[in-house]
């Protein structure tokens, strides 16, 4: 299994972002991105582990917490973080970025 963005856009949309963004194996998310969200306080990202909508109005305090957890990933200590965790936080984020939260109809991660 697999942890993933979900979103769809509003019909009226021409060229709407990507709707299919991965984040990680259930496993890498256990083993990494679930501690690191111990340490940093987040309150999404442990529901993403079983899948959770997200409301519009609380996509920017989800993308905050990525914020977070990319600024953790990137001090690493002791080999204790993969390069390739550390890269996938930075590519969703920027992918995220990219998205007008206007055109978005539904996002679930999960």
């Amino acid at each position: 299994m697999s942890i993933a963005v979900l979103i769809t856009y509003l019909e009226d949309i021409v060229s709407p972002g990507p709707d299919y963004l991965p984040l990680a194996t259930e496993d890498v998310f256990a083993t990494h991105w679930l501690p690191a969200a111990a340490t940093s306080n987040c309150v999404w990202m442990p529901l993403f582990q079983s899948g959770a909508p997200v409301p519009i109005e609380d996509i920017p305090t989800v993308l905050d917490e990525f914020r977070r957890l990319r600024n953790q990933f990137a001090v690493v200590v002791d080999g204790s973080t993969k390069a390739d965790v550390r890269e996938r936080s930075a590519w969703l984020i920027d992918e995220l970025e990219k998205i007008d939260l206007s055109t978005i109809k539904s996002m679930f991660i999960g």
